[in-house]
C-alpha cells in the first residue's frame, strides 16, 4: 500500500479537532476526510458506507 503525505500550511496542528477552526482549516479539514476516506476505500477494499466488502 502507497503512503501519502499532505500538509496544509495555513492550518494549525490538529486543526481538524478544534472548535476554533478558521476558514482555511475547514477547508483542510474537509479535504483531509475526503482523502482519509478515499484512500480506505481503495486500498482497504470498504464501500462508501465504510463497511468491509
Amino acid at each position: 500500500m502507497p503512503v501519502e503525505w499532505q500538509e496544509y500550511p495555513m492550518a494549525r496542528r490538529a486543526f481538524d479537532f478544534r472548535p476554533d477552526q478558521t476558514p482555511e482549516e475547514k477547508i483542510a479539514a474537509r479535504h483531509a476526510r475526503e482523502r482519509a476516506k478515499n484512500w480506505l476505500e481503495k486500498w482497504m477494499k470498504l464501500t462508501p458506507e465504510m463497511k468491509c466488502k
